[in-house]
């Protein structure tokens, strides 16, 4: 075995200690006080409705007027299809009475969240050992951003094993992994850049085509105004108070959440804007710029230094984009990386990418910052009215500042790459 993979060995069993470790705690705390804590979302009545806003919409004419939809109609389509294999009749006047109907359906989704990894190990068994597997198995469902993922049913489930084909392959099932993920999330668009960069005008122009007829295809069986998706993404994210501010700080990966929470209405209106607000407006302008301009820097090492950069380097430098991207992709992108680790592991600084991997998906929420109690609420998981008290957990300050760290450390790689072709040219 070498010394990288024993040290990918040595991190993962970290990883998965405290993978297990988190799970525990969750659930002990579920059981004892009747929600879960930080991270997960605060209103204790909406878990899994991630997945059942979209079942209930899926099942409404109006979705991309009324509701102002941000999902490309393939969601629709594959929410639809849960219904379809289950058997399920989708009924309720409401997405939390059409949840309480539709308990079949979200075990075929749990199903899918625990066979989805063995799908993208399978394409990847080639870059780990049967122990190495295991661990990144497991930590790829009870690690901290998996269970977020879980609990919102998400379907960005499904994204990893679209992301383990593009890296394995470079034909035309790498195009239809791109058709795939940039309809299912559309800011996997960024996946077009390595063909372009890269002179692959067919594949690019297979791509694009893939793509298009997939979003021409499922949005003429869907929906006629299924088009409308498109405006409605670039309104999204522009209002101020889209978001609570407790929903922002759940998860977040990227420091643009920040931003959004100084200038946030509730912040603004309070007693310590009118004390600091100078202060909040100039941090919140800082860490706006730092955001943007991370994601810039990455995106133009890429350019310049495309011609020393392999597609994994490219597709890992993209994620990690992606990521850090907005305070809108939430905190379960982070289980985007979970298909990359091997990938990680043959870089450059691979120990320090192996180890801040190892503290974005480790359970640091559970050290409490602050916290209040916010009332009664019902709780979905448990079945009855409890009260709550909202914690803030350390993850929500620690998982943006280290994801943006490794954002600039790909950069760097990126533009070491380059220093080490101008060393070899000049030997």
């Amino acid at each position: 075995m070498s010394i990288c993979r024993m040290k990918r060995e040595a991190v993962l069993r970290v990883a998965l200690i405290m993978s297990v470790i988190g799970l525990l705690y969750y659930l002990g705390y579920l059981l004892f006080f009747g929600y879960l804590p930080a991270p997960f979302l605060y209103d204790k009545r909406d878990t899994f409705m991630d997945f059942f806003n979209v079942s209930y919409w899926a099942y409404k004419d109006d979705r991309y007027l009324s509701w102002g939809a941000v999902y490309p109609a393939l969601s629709f389509l594959v929410v639809k299809c849960f219904y379809w294999v289950t058997g399920v009749i989708p009924s309720g006047n409401s997405s939390m009475v059409m949840r309480d109907a539709s308990a079949p359906v979200f075990y075929l989704y749990f199903m899918v969240f625990l066979i989805s990894p063995l799908a993208w190990l399978y394409l990847e068994r080639k870059e780990y050992g049967f122990s190495q597997m295991v661990a990144v198995y497991f930590i790829s469902i009870i690690s901290t951003p998996a269970l977020f993922a879980l609990e919102r049913g998400n379907l960005i489930v499904l994204a990893p094993v679209f992301l383990a084909l593009y890296l394995v392959r470079k034909d035309a099932w790498r195009a239809f992994s791109v058709a795939v993920l940039v309809n299912l999330k559309p800011y996997f668009i960024l996946l077009f850049i390595p063909l372009v960069y890269r002179g692959n005008m067919r594949l690019f122009v297979i791509s694009v085509y893939y793509s298009l007829a997939l979003f021409v295809v499922s949005g003429t069986i869907l929906d006629p105004y299924y088009w409308q998706v498109i405006p409605n993404l670039f309104s999204f994210g522009s209002s101020s108070d889209l978001f609570s501010i407790r929903e922002v700080l759940s998860l977040p990966a990227s420091l643009s959440a920040y931003k959004y929470v100084l200038g946030h209405p509730s912040v603004i209106g309070s007693q310590y804007y009118l004390l600091y607000g100078g202060w909040a407006d100039l941090f919140g302008g800082v860490v706006g710029l730092m955001s943007l301009g991370g994601v810039v820097a990455a995106l133009l090492a890429l350019y310049l230094y495309k011609d020393y950069c392999g597609d994994d380097l490219m597709l890992v430098v993209l994620v990690v984009v992606i990521t850090n991207l907005s305070y809108t992709t939430g905190g379960y992108s982070l289980i985007l990386y979970f298909p990359l680790i091997a990938v990680f592991g043959r870089l450059r600084y691979a120990r320090i990418y192996l180890l801040l991997l190892l503290f974005l998906v480790s359970p640091v929420d559970i050290i409490p910052l602050a916290h209040s109690y916010i009332g009664e609420q019902y709780s979905y998981l448990c079945g009855r009215t409890v009260g709550i008290d909202w914690t803030l957990g350390a993850g929500a300050l620690i998982r943006p500042v280290l994801n943006y760290f490794l954002l600039l450390l790909v950069t760097v790689e990126v533009y070491k790459k380059n220093q080490l072709n101008q060393t070899f040219v000049e030997l």
